[in-house]
């Protein structure tokens, strides 16, 4: 087994027939690669969020016909947050779908995110309106 870098705890991997993944994430730094365990990612990510105003996520969708944007989360899914409002676009310059939600994000604060094509991923940045409605 392998500890955490940051917490120093065991990692203990998810039951295999339970959950997909390893229990840690791998951070690459000059002295080595060191092993972070998903709840001290999402303390990490969610200080980052908080320090620079924004993030890369991932947008997670409802199925089927009623593919409505839910939340928005780190890689692990250990941070998440409720997607509030969103609003598509049908195409920009180059005729790519965009998407565009709005959540609160750990401070309390509206983020604003952009998912451009036919990805998970979405780019949010902080907004300095405090309130979704105004």
């Amino acid at each position: 087994m392998v500890d955490c870098y940051d917490c120093h705890k065991e990692i203990v991997p998810p039951d295999a027939r339970a959950a997909v993944g390893t229990g840690s994430t791998r951070m690459l730094r000059a002295d080595g690669a060191h092993y972070i365990c998903y709840p001290c990612c999402a303390e990490r990510d969610r200080a980052d969020m908080i320090e620079t105003g924004r993030f890369i996520g991932y947008l997670i969708s409802g199925c089927g016909s009623m593919d409505v944007p839910r939340r928005v989360t780190n890689w692990p899914d250990s941070l998440s947050f409720r997607v509030r409002d969103f609003r598509r676009r049908k195409h920009n310059w180059f005729g790519i779908q965009q998407m565009y939600v709005w959540f609160y994000g750990p401070e309390n604060r509206v983020w604003l995110g952009r998912q451009v094509g036919d990805t998970d991923c979405i780019r949010c940045k902080r907004l300095k309106r405090k309130t979704l409605y105004t």
